[in-house]
């Protein structure tokens, strides 16, 4: 049951992203072809002519070609506004704690009650991503991955 139709748009959608990339790597068969075969001393290779490579070895196929940039493609949209939804929600679960540490940072670059006006202060002096971005990643640090995956 899918009364909105979202099932079926998200089926619609990645349907025409796999035959976009299908296009985009049947260009590049046809531009790496025996025939017009680039040297490869003059254009530097990308992440598709290097999964191209890994086809013509027949380790993987075509349409593991075309995933894997459905994924990528999904992953480079999706980080920046994740990331920011993830520190607001931080900010509203933790908020004696989160508010009082950034507060205390912009006072220690803009002074204790002064009142920031446009132009006050150098925009080098007041980076909010390193200070708040600090802030959090106290809390939340970087861990290294449980598991790995194998192509």
């Amino acid at each position: 049951m899918d009364p909105q139709g979202i099932k079926r748009r998200l089926a619609y959608n990645f349907e025409n992203l796999i035959k976009l990339f299908d296009v985009m790597v049947d260009e590049r068969l046809e531009l790496n072809g025996p025939e017009n075969s680039r040297d490869s001393t003059s254009t530097a290779a990308d992440v598709l002519d290097e999964l191209l490579k890994l086809v013509n070895t027949n380790e993987i196929d075509k349409s593991h070609i075309q995933h894997m940039f459905v994924d990528l493609f999904g992953a480079g949209t999706d980080t920046s506004s994740s990331t920011v939804e993830w520190a607001m929600s931080e900010i509203l679960r933790k908020p004696a704690t989160i508010l009082v540490k950034a507060k205390a940072e912009l006072d220690q670059v803009i002074g204790k009650g002064k009142i920031l006006e446009e132009g006050g202060i150098a925009p080098k002096e007041l980076n909010m991503e390193d200070k708040f971005g600090l802030t959090l990643a106290k809390l939340h640090p970087l861990r290294v991955t449980a598991t790995s995956v194998v192509l």
